[in-house]
């Protein structure tokens, strides 16, 4: 009995199945073709992109109070030493573009209310930045290349003036980046 059901069973299945065939009848000397279409889809304009890491010092500077000496020759004290040093090289602002665009940024130093500290931004090489701002290039490849590479330019924050008597904050640099129009 159950291998009469399963026979039963295998027809219907088989029944059941339905085989779709497209063919193209060929005579015994002739040929068939087809056309082959695409269809074009627009592409965008190249989309920007943007990532720019800042990689900050530690911002810790070292004021060192002036030397009194009495001068027995002037009858004066003579003040020598007072200034500021940077402690560990702790001064830089390392900015890494990895954007397909050229980027600008800009630097600002706010003192601490009533501190009297000021500064200025250089660039690595100790030249002062124009308007407190630096130009980092694009990451996109050279021509005949294709892999570009993350541009990086250091800049420099300097204290020029004002002094202190103990430790404390002496205010903070912020940083603005904005994209740099085409020419």
């Amino acid at each position: 009995m159950k291998k009469l059901f399963a026979i039963l069973l295998a027809v219907a299945v088989i029944c059941a199945l339905s085989v779709t065939a497209l063919a193209t009848t060929i005579t015994p000397v002739g040929e068939a073709s087809k056309d082959v279409t695409g269809q074009y889809q627009a592409g965008s304009a190249d989309v920007q992109g943007y990532k720019v890491a800042i990689a900050w010092g530690d911002m810790t500077f070292k004021y060192t109070d002036a030397t009194r000496t009495w001068n027995t020759t002037d009858l004066e004290w003579d003040e020598s030493g007072a200034g500021w040093t940077v402690v560990n090289n702790s001064n830089t602002i390392t900015l890494t573009n990895s954007s397909s665009e050229d980027i600008k940024a800009t630097f600002t130093f706010t003192a601490a209310q009533g501190s009297g500290i000021t500064g200025k931004f250089t660039d690595e090489d100790g030249a002062d930045l124009t308007n407190s701002q630096i130009t980092v290039g694009n990451a996109l490849p050279a021509q005949g290349q294709t892999t570009g590479a993350a541009k990086e330019e250091v800049v420099k924050f300097e204290i020029t003036g004002g002094t202190l008597a103990a430790n404390a904050t002496l205010g903070s640099i912020s940083v603005s980046i904005e994209n740099v129009p085409a020419a």
